[in-house]
C-alpha cells in the first residue's frame, strides 16, 4: 500500500474540469505535475493542497477534493468569485487561514510535506510548522528576493522560510551553492524530464522552423530579442513564437511583429497561445526552440529556464543565453549558447546549427527521471521524521 504524501501549491486544473478556474500559473503546475508523477513512481500517494482561490466574478465555491487518478487528488480551499478588488484581497487571506487551519487538522508532527515556495504563503507555512512541527521539504525554482526587489521584511521573511526547510528540491546546481544547506538534504530537479514520444516531424520545405514558446514581456525580453535575431537571419528560416504578452498590449506586440516581418526575409508568425497535443504537433514541426532572454539581472546567477527542458522534452535543439546553470547542468552539452544580448551573434549561433545531424534527446532525459525518482524517495525517508 502506498503511503500518502502532502504537496503544498497555488495548483489549478484544465478549463471545464471539476474544480478548474482558481488562480494559478501555468509553468508552476507543469512542475508540480512533474514532481507528483515522481512521487507516484517512488511509491507514493500524493494529495495536493491548494490555497488557490476562485478566479469567476461571482458565486461560492466551497472546499473540494478532486481525484485526478488513483494516486494523485487535490484539495482546494473554499472561496467566493467577484469583481471587486477589496472582496478578492479578502478571499486570498481566509485561502491562507483555511490553508493554516487544513494543516493544523489533518497533518501530523514530523509528518514530511513538500511545499511549492511562494511569497505569497509564506506566512501561513511558517505559522502551521511552528504550531504542528511538520517537516518541510521546499521545492525552490528561484530566490524571489533575487529576481525583484522587495521590502525588507519580505527578505527576511523568506530567508526565514528557506533557513525552516528541513530538506530541499532545488530548480538548478547553482542554488545549491547559492543557499547555505547546513547538511540538510536536497535534490536538484530542472524541468520535466518526460520526454514527449515524436507525433510530428518538421515539415520539408527546405527551411529551419526556430520556436520561441514563452512568457512575451519586457523585463526577460525574450520574444523581443528573438525578433532582433531574425533580423539578421536569411529567408531560409522562420521564427515562430508562441505565448500571451504579459505587461503589454496584444496588438502592440502584433505591430511590433509585423514591423520586424517587413525588416527581413525570415519568415514571423506569431501563433498565440497552444494547448494540449496541437501545442505539441506545433512545437515537433519545429528545428530549433530559443530560450532567449536578456543577460542583466541578479536572478541569472540562479535562474535555470524552464524552456531549456521543455524544448528538449520535445525533441527539439535548444538555443540559450550562456548561464551558468544551463552550461553546468546534466543537459549542458545538449544545448548551443550566445554569450551576449547582440542579435547578430544570436543569428550566428542559429546559424551554426546542423540540423540534419542526428539528434535525440531522450535517452538522457529518461535517465534523469529514473535518478531523480530514486532521489526524492531518499530525501522524502530522509527528512527528518521521514513520512509520518
Amino acid at each position: 500500500m502506498s503511503k500518502k504524501l502532502r504537496y503544498i501549491g497555488y495548483y489549478g486544473l484544465p478549463a471545464g474540469a471539476k474544480g478548474s478556474g482558481r488562480f494559478c500559473f501555468v509553468s508552476a503546475v507543469r512542475k508540480m505535475d512533474y514532481i507528483a508523477e515522481a512521487l507516484v513512481d517512488a511509491g507514493f500517494d500524493v494529495e495536493i493542497v491548494s490555497p488557490s482561490w476562485s478566479v469567476a466574478d461571482r458565486g461560492i465555491y466551497p472546499g473540494e477534493a478532486v481525484a485526478i487518478n488513483d494516486h494523485k487528488r487535490v484539495i482546494f480551499a473554499p472561496s467566493v468569485g467577484t469583481r471587486r478588488g477589496i472582496v478578492r484581497k479578502l478571499a486570498q487571506y481566509l485561502s491562507h487561514c483555511w490553508l493554516v487551519v487544513w494543516l493544523v487538522v489533518n497533518v501530523r508532527r514530523n509528518e514530511a510535506v513538500v511545499v511549492y515556495h511562494s511569497l505569497a504563503f509564506m506566512r501561513a507555512i511558517l505559522l502551521a510548522k511552528a504550531i504542528k512541527g511538520f517537516r518541510m521539504v521546499l521545492e525552490i525554482e528561484e530566490i524571489y528576493c533575487d529576481v525583484t526587489p522587495m521590502p525588507p521584511a519580505v527578505q527576511r521573511r523568506e530567508t526565514k522560510m528557506i533557513a525552516k526547510a528541513d530538506a530541499m528540491l532545488l530548480s538548478t546546481d547553482m542554488l545549491v551553492r547559492r543557499i547555505d544547506l547546513r547538511g540538510r538534504c536536497h535534490a536538484v530537479v530542472y524541468g520535466e524530464y518526460i520526454p514527449i514520444p515524436r507525433r510530428v516531424f518538421p515539415s520539408n520545405d527546405g527551411r529551419i522552423h526556430l520556436v520561441y514558446a514563452g512568457s512575451i514581456d519586457r523585463t526577460t525580453g525574450g520574444a523581443f530579442i528573438a525578433l532582433e535575431a531574425a533580423r539578421h537571419l536569411s529567408e531560409r528560416y522562420v521564427l515562430h513564437i508562441l505565448g500571451y504578452p504579459l505587461g503589454i498590449d496584444i496588438e502592440e506586440f502584433a505591430r511590433e511583429v509585423e514591423q520586424t516581418r517587413r525588416d527581413t526575409s525570415c519568415g514571423i508568425i506569431y501563433a498565440k497561445v497552444k494547448h494540449g497535443l496541437e501545442y505539441v504537433d506545433y512545437m515537433q514541426k519545429c528545428h530549433i526552440g530559443l530560450s532567449t532572454r536578456t543577460l542583466h539581472g541578479k536572478f541569472l546567477a540562479s535562474s535555470f529556464p524552464s524552456k531549456v527542458m521543455s524544448y528538449l522534452c520535445l525533441g527539439l535543439r535548444v538555443v540559450s543565453c550562456d548561464l551558468e546553470s544551463v552550461r553546468r547542468s546534466a543537459v549542458g552539452d545538449l544545448v548551443s549558447y550566445y554569450a551576449q544580448d547582440d542579435p547578430r551573434e544570436i543569428a550566428a549561433v542559429i546559424g551554426g546549427i546542423d540540423v540534419s545531424a542526428k539528434f535525440d534527446p531522450a535517452s538522457r532525459i529518461r535517465a534523469l527521471h529514473e535518478d531523480f525518482v530514486a532521489r526524492i524517495h531518499q530525501l522524502v525517508a530522509a527528512a527528518p521524521g521521514g513520512i509520518g
